[in-house]
């Protein structure tokens, strides 16, 4: 009987001993469990921000779409344009390597036409000093010629008289002769064709001293 009883305290006490141990673990499953309440509302106030983060995100998200959108369309325009831009920077190339080919041409028939304006300048002085040598071979020589025009109109002028005196002589003697033979009709006939020849011999040296009188004009 004593055996069984003794048992029995053994058991109580270990069980007492279970127990006691049980109610602390009992305690820390409490404080556990409110740790882990604790915990789990800061979760679930990290949660509603997180979620309130990832709405904005979202939204952040839809705006960022449509901007690339709208960059995507701006950067085809871009690319299309550096293309034009490109065909167009070919083309003024050309062109500038054209203009630059000219510009060469030019500067070439610029330094031909520079020299040959040297040459015509130094001609030019050339001929400048051969005009006043000229210029004053021709003041002498219209000196000269009006000299002489003014003699030789002085001498037609004489000779004129003389010629008038000796047709007004010969028409005289014309008609004495007209009375006379048909031997001095020939003459008077001779004596006419001597007279319509001096006549225009006459008219002609006229000309010529208007001619020389022009020519002495213009000379001077």
């Amino acid at each position: 009987m004593l055996c069984s009883d003794t048992a029995i305290g053994v058991r109580l006490n270990a069980l007492e001993s279970a127990k006691t141990a049980l109610e602390q673990v009992d305690v820390d499953v409490r404080a556990l469990i409110g740790a882990l309440n604790a915990t789990d509302t800061v979760m679930r106030a990290t949660n509603a921000e997180l979620k309130t983060r990832l709405d904005a995100l979202n939204t952040t998200d839809v705006e960022m779409k449509a901007k690339d959108t709208e960059l995507s369309g701006r950067i085809d325009a871009l690319n299309a344009t550096d293309t034009e831009l490109k065909t167009a920077d070919a083309l003024l190339g050309s062109r500038i390597d054209a203009l630059n080919t000219t510009d060469a041409a030019l500067k070439a028939e610029d330094a031909n036409l520079s020299n040959r304006i040297d040459i015509l300048n130094a001609t030019d002085a050339v001929l400048k000093g051969v005009d006043d040598g000229l210029s004053s071979r021709i003041d002498a020589l219209t000196n000269i010629y009006v000299n002489e025009l003014n003699l030789t109109d002085k001498q037609l002028i004489v000779t004129d008289a003389t010629l008038g005196s000796r047709i007004d002589r010969l028409n005289e003697t014309q008609y004495e002769l007209k009375g006379m033979d048909a031997g001095l009709s020939i003459r008077i006939d001779a004596l006419d064709d001597s007279k319509a020849e001096l006549q225009r011999v006459d008219t002609e040296v006229a000309a010529v001293i208007a001619s020389l009188n022009t020519m002495g004009e213009e000379l001077k």
